[in-house]
């Protein structure tokens, strides 16, 4: 039996994830854990797991004080970068740790580095490394992302006047942005989602992650059961580099 853990971006991912009884544990966006909207999933008996923001500046050191606090009363946190572990190691936190794929970890020796720091913390595997090399890194129960758009870039600010949507470039090439208002950064993800639902039976990991960006809560519950009943994958969607690596 797998254990199928949400990252949401929205409140009403996060209502309607909480709502299914086989969701283990949702990895709530930064606003959502400051502004208190993760009572309701707690009580229905879900882990919750704070995200952290992707970028951290030092103008927003209350914002980031404030959600380190809501985060000890939860079950852990996720972490973005290495500034926040830091912080993270100078507060004492106890909560379980789980390191973002931006938290270098492709490599045995990386693994090490973050494990001398906190020996119990766990890890997303990168849409970037293959099934075959995510098992040789030999970490112990690694989250496994088998559904959700690939994050192409972080920019430290608003990216023109659509702050959240779909836009394309001058090649036409079609992506998603998403900008995080506690914070003031913007997210910038690739159209086509990979998928791997389908193939779960034989993916060798314990903890399966579906990391939503715009769905709303029909297509959440969707997405949801599409994994718990491993359906085939529908047109749009892409393996990423599950079985071919990065060229």
């Amino acid at each position: 039996m797998k254990n199928i853990y949400v990252s949401v971006t929205t409140e009403q991912q996060l209502k309607e994830a909480a709502s299914i009884d086989e969701v283990f544990a949702l990895f709530p966006a930064p606003f959502l854990v400051i502004n208190g909207l993760c009572g309701a999933a707690k009580k229905r008996g879900k882990r919750i797991f704070a995200q952290l923001p992707e970028v951290l500046r030092e103008n927003c050191a209350d914002k980031a004080g404030r959600l380190l606090d809501e985060a000890k009363g939860l079950d852990g946190a996720v972490v973005k970068n290495i500034d926040e572990l830091g912080l993270l190691k100078d507060g004492g936190f106890k909560g379980e740790l789980i390191a973002d794929p931006m938290i270098y970890a492709y490599n045995r020796e990386a693994v090490s580095f973050y494990l001398e720091l906190f020996p119990d913390m766990r890890f997303i595997l990168s849409d970037e490394l293959t099934d075959n090399e995510a098992k040789g890194l030999n970490i112990n129960a690694p989250v496994y992302k088998a559904y959700g758009c690939p994050k192409l870039m972080t920019t430290a600010q608003k990216t023109g006047r659509v702050l959240d949507g779909e836009f394309e470039n001058q090649r036409h090439d079609r992506f998603f942005q998403i900008y995080e208002p506690e914070f003031g950064y913007t997210v910038i993800y690739g159209k086509e989602p990979v998928y791997m639902q389908d193939r779960l039976n034989e993916v060798p990991f314990d903890d399966i992650l579906i990391e939503l960006t715009f769905e709303n809560a029909v297509e959440t519950r969707d997405i949801i059961k599409r994994t718990l009943s491993r359906a085939p994958a529908p047109a749009g969607f892409t393996r990423g580099h599950h079985f071919a690596p990065v060229d």
